[in-house]
């Protein structure tokens, strides 16, 4: 294949844009001697040993390609360890906040009746006013079946007893208690005796 080099014009200095300061030392000086040596054999060594340190540069980088695809690799393993961490670590931080906030809340409160409120019918001391409204809900909702009243009658029945005797008598007695339980939403009344008294008439 005959080429026709018609060209004859000299390339001129700037025409390529290449930025000096980016290029190596091994090139700057092979582009050196490619232009400035006066045999052949000198240019041809110039223009080989370009091609080889090209070579090398091509290696270099993908060697540090790799490099850094593994440390993107290790980055990203290490990324999704501690978000997982984070996530756990937050969630138990949120709750001890909690505590923390509900703790300082009832301590500094100094209003009595704000105070007091935290205290239930039974005696129990809740930590914010907000415990106690949630465990009055649940109370209301465990509860609400016994919201009832029951009518009950007892018979106390008594046979095989002799009433022909003029010697003797038998009375019915008993005791009955009014409970009082209404802190705990109910009033109740126990049998504590309920008999049969017979005594001999004097």
């Amino acid at each position: 294949m005959t080429i026709d080099y018609r060209d004859d014009t000299h390339i001129v200095d700037g025409e390529v844009q290449i930025d000096k300061d980016k290029r190596l030392p091994e090139v700057e000086k092979l582009a050196k001697y490619v232009r400035t040596k006066m045999y052949g054999v000198d240019v041809r060594e110039s223009l080989a040993l370009a091609v080889e340190l090209m070579s090398n540069i091509v290696v270099d980088d993908q060697n540090a390609y790799k490099q850094l695809e593994a440390k993107v690799d290790d980055l990203a393993q290490k990324w999704q360890d501690d978000t997982s961490n984070f996530k756990r670590l937050t969630e138990d931080e949120i709750n001890r906040l909690i505590a923390e906030w509900n703790a300082t809340v009832s301590g500094v409160t100094s209003d009595s009746e704000i105070i007091n409120a935290r205290v239930s019918l039974d005696g129990t001391t809740h930590s914010v006013i907000k415990e106690r409204l949630d465990q009055m809900e649940m109370n209301t909702v465990q509860h609400r079946v016994m919201n009832k009243t029951y009518q009950l009658d007892h018979i106390l029945q008594v046979t095989d007893l002799s009433t022909t005797s003029s010697d003797m008598k038998y009375e019915v007695v008993g005791q009955i208690e009014d409970v009082d339980e209404s802190q705990f939403a109910y009033r109740s009344l126990r049998s504590r005796f309920i008999g049969i008294n017979r005594a001999v008439i004097a």
